[in-house]
């Protein structure tokens, strides 16, 4: 489990992906200059992200994909993540489940 959980993880997820303007990755880049927990944490994303690519994990919706991310690449567990995502615990398990569910159907592994 990740020791502290950045407020913003979902910016860090963005950020990885590459997804924010210019002016906030700069305030990002910054921020993670002088933290340590939340560089590892980007770090994390990234290589998951890298690991990914070209699988059908980027096909899926965006808070799907980005739940994932944060529950498998950046170790975060359903409360963390329904923090940062701003839904209950429930819809984030839900969420979740049905992103692997999804994951699975279009790998073929029912």
């Amino acid at each position: 489990m990740v020791a502290e959980m950045h407020p913003h993880a979902i910016e860090l997820v963005e950020y990885v992906e590459d997804e924010l303007p210019q002016a906030r990755r700069e305030e990002i880049a910054a921020h993670l200059a002088t933290c340590g927990v939340c560089a590892e944490q980007v770090e994390l994303a990234a290589a998951g992200r890298e690991a990914l690519r070209g699988t059908e994990l980027l096909e899926l919706p965006e808070d799907r994909r980005d739940a994932l991310i944060m529950r498998f690449a950046l170790d975060m567990d359903n409360r963390e993540i329904a923090r940062a995502l701003g839904r209950t615990d429930g819809a984030t398990k839900v969420l979740i489940h049905r992103a692997i569910k999804q994951l699975e159907e279009e790998l073929g592994n029912d």
